[in-house]
This record gives structure tokens, C-alpha cells and sequence, in this order.
């Protein structure tokens, strides 16, 4: 009997053996089957996230940019319209944008104006004697046009020294590697005192190494004439650059226009500044003019080279903060040109009171571009046409159409 009792509890302990497997066989099962319907469901789900975060992405882009209805000539059937777009701030996007050509780095040909006069090395709190020691010019109470090795004899003598110029060339450098290391950018360098100083300037490039030379070689003496700045880039970039490339000019400085320009018109050496800039910006297409103006600049001529340019004037009252401000004009330059075709197309939606039709425009003008365009309404829309609208699309998917907020709108006078 005993012998019967042990070989049946070694036949239930086979079959306990065998559920045990068996249980576990069901459960790897069933956490195959649960990974598989997690895998087929991720796919729409993942796909859902990505959607909802490029629509996001596309609301965004479409409240950063603007264009601008400049002129209208009906005569039924046709009708020729005139839109600018004027420079903006716009991030380049990651959607996949149909029919959208966003540029991988910046393309510019950028011209830095910076000041040289003597008030970008000073000395405060010493005799004119000692200015005379240290091999400045005596201008009371301030030593100015000192090099950059009078530092120790100005602070030995109890002075207090003040250095603009080499935070300019720092904050130049900055800008210089950030620029030419994020597309096909050219960079030229106008240094300028009572008049341009060639030798220290450059022509446009993407030599780093002589830009970094040439900033190297500056030296702060004499006037300030802001104008043979402004008009030497003019000139350059007129003979340099291209009429389809985007362009800019820095401006910089840290007092008053104190030199005129010859044939400026005005014999005021501010009004030759700003006249030399408004002239800039009507001889060049696609130009941004932005102004910096340090420590006792003359801000009101600044901000009005800056708005006859198109851009903005930045202060700086303390010299360290200098690499921030141009760390901040190059971030404007990179947004400006990875932005020029934002949209698809665009809508233009016409009105004649009862009706309406609507047309593409595929050739969307770039930043700061002005472009006209003519339709022939025959067939479908007849009469005096008394509105038209601007919408933006943006295409995501190769297949679906995001029409965005009104840009701008036109509207008849009399009819």
C-alpha cells in the first residue's frame, strides 16, 4: 500500500508541474497579445500627438507673420495687387510643411559699421599732463584716443578706465562665429572715425580668420561720422551683394555725428546720418538697418537710422552687456532669412458686393520683399470689385490645408 500512495503523489506532482507550466505558457501569451495591441494602437496615437503639436506649431507661425496689401488697380476683368512683406521675427519650424522651402542656416550679406572715434578708449580723473604721459588727446575732464595698453598707467594715476572698443571687438567676434558658422552667410566690417578707415576694413567674406585680424588692428582716435559709415557699406553692398539677397547693416557708436558728409545736403552731421540711411534703404532691396548706440550715444539719431532702415535701435549702458546685444541682432538676422516662405500659398478672396472668388498665389514675396501680382477675374467674378482679403495656408502632410487668420484686407472707396 505504501508503495501506492508514493507513486500517486508523484503522478499529481507531475500534474501540478504540468498547470504550472501551462499557466505560465497563458500569461506570456496574453502579454504578447497585450504588446502587440499596445504596438498597433501607438501608431495612430503617436501619430494624433504629433498632429495636435504641428497644428500648435503652424497657430504660432501664423500670428508671427504679416503681409501687407500696398496697392490695388482694378479694371474688370483684371485686377493687379501689390503686397510687401515687412521684416519679422519668425522661428524656422519643424512641421512638414508641403511646398515650403525653409533654408538650413542663414544666407546674408551683412555689413558691421562700428565707431573708432577716440571716446571708445577713455581715461576719467586725471590731469591733461597725464593724459599727454599715456599719449591721449586732452579733452576736459575725459583722456581719450588711448590704446589699449593705457590702461594700467590710467588706473596708477587713481583714473578710471573706460574701454567700449574692446567689448566691440569681443561682441563682434561673437557674432562673426555665430553667423558664418550657421549657413552661407558674408560678413564686411566698416570701421569708421572722421572718415572710413580702409585699412581697417573688409569687404564681404566668410574668412573668419581675416575678420578676426582685421577687428584685431582697431584703434580708437579723431571724429565721428557716422554717415561715411553708413554710406561706405551702401557702397559695397551695391557692388558686392546681389539684389535678391537679404541684406544687413549694423550700426554702431557711442556719441554724436560730429563730421558731415560731403553732397549730404543738410550740413548737419546727424541729418547726414539718417539721410544716409533712408537713402541705403531706398537704393538697396532687402535691407534691415539696426543701431547700437553705447554709453552717451546719440539715441534720437540712432533710433531714426534704425526706423529708416527697417530695423531696431538697441542701448547699451553698461559695455559687458555689449555681446549680448549683438548675440541679440544676429538671433534677428537668423530668424529673419529661415522664414522667407513661411506659408504654402496664400488665398486672395475677392468681393464684388454678392459674390466672391478666391485665388493662390504660390510666389509669396521673401522678408522685406515687394512683389505684384495680376489676375484675370473672367469667368469668375464680374463687376467693381470692393474687398480683398489675404489668408495664409500652410499645407501639412502633403494633404491637408490649415487656412489661417485674415493678414489684410483692402477696400474700395466709392462704390
Amino acid at each position: 500500500m505504501a508503495r501506492k500512495k508514493r507513486g500517486k503523489k508523484k503522478r499529481d506532482g507531475k500534474m501540478k508541474n504540468r498547470r504550472g507550466l501551462s499557466t505560465i505558457v497563458v500569461t506570456l501569451i496574453l502579454v504578447l497579445i497585450g504588446l502587440v495591441a499596445v504596438a498597433l494602437l501607438w501608431g495612430p496615437v503617436s501619430r494624433l500627438i504629433k498632429e495636435r503639436t504641428q497644428i500648435t506649431e503652424i497657430q504660432n507661425q501664423f500670428f508671427s507673420e504679416q503681409m501687407n496689401i500696398l496697392s490695388v488697380y482694378s479694371n474688370d476683368p483684371y485686377v493687379n495687387i501689390t503686397i510687401r512683406k515687412p521684416a519679422g521675427e519668425i522661428k524656422s519650424s519643424s512641421v512638414n510643411i508641403t511646398g515650403t522651402a525653409y533654408q538650413s542656416g542663414t544666407e546674408a550679406d551683412i555689413f558691421s559699421v562700428v565707431d573708432l572715434s577716440g571716446s571708445m578708449r577713455e581715461c576719467y580723473g586725471i590731469t591733461s599732463t597725464q593724459c599727454g604721459v599715456l599719449n591721449g588727446s586732452w579733452s576736459n575732464p575725459t583722456c581719450t584716443s588711448l590704446s589699449v595698453n593705457a590702461q594700467t598707467g590710467c588706473m596708477s594715476y587713481g583714473g578710471v578706465w573706460n574701454d567700449k572698443l574692446t567689448a566691440t571687438q569681443n561682441a563682434n567676434r561673437d557674432m562673426i562665429t555665430r553667423l558664418l558658422g550657421s549657413g552661407s552667410s558674408r560678413i564686411g566690417l566698416i570701421a569708421y572715425r572722421d572718415a572710413v578707415v580702409n585699412s581697417n576694413s573688409t569687404d564681404l567674406t566668410n574668412d573668419g580668420v581675416l575678420l578676426n585680424k582685421t577687428l584685431s588692428s582697431w584703434q580708437a582716435t579723431s571724429y565721428t561720422c557716422i554717415c561715411c559709415g553708413i554710406r561706405n557699406a551702401t557702397a559695397r553692398l551695391l557692388q558686392q551683394s546681389s539684389t535678391e539677397k537679404l541684406k544687413s547693416i549694423i550700426v554702431m557708436s557711442d556719441g554724436d555725428a560730429n563730421i558731415n558728409c560731403s553732397g549730404g545736403g543738410s550740413n548737419n552731421a546727424k541729418n547726414d546720418s539718417v539721410k544716409a540711411a533712408c537713402t541705403a534703404n531706398s537704393t538697396l532691396n532687402n535691407l534691415v538697418i539696426y543701431s547700437v548706440g553705447v554709453q552717451g550715444a546719440d539715441e534720437a539719431t540712432l533710433t531714426s537710422i534704425a526706423k529708416c532702415g527697417g530695423g531696431k535701435y538697441f542701448s547699451v549702458a553698461n559695455v559687458s552687456d555689449l555681446i549680448g546685444i549683438y548675440q541679440a541682432i544676429a538671433q534677428q538676422i537668423e530668424d529673419r532669412y529661415s522664414s522667407l516662405t513661411a506659408f504654402s500659398f496664400l488665398y486672395i478672396t475677392f468681393f464684388n458686393g454678392t459674390d466672391s472668388a478666391r485665388e493662390k498665389i504660390f510666389d509669396i514675396p521673401e522678408v522685406l520683399q515687394t512683389k505684384t501680382y495680376n489676375f484675370n477675374l473672367e469667368g469668375k467674378l464680374s463687376g467693381k470689385i470692393i474687398r480683398i482679403e489675404i489668408y495664409p495656408v500652410i499645407v501639412i502632410n502633403a494633404k491637408e490645408e490649415i487656412i489661417g487668420p485674415l493678414l489684410d484686407s483692402w477696400e474700395a472707396r466709392y462704390y
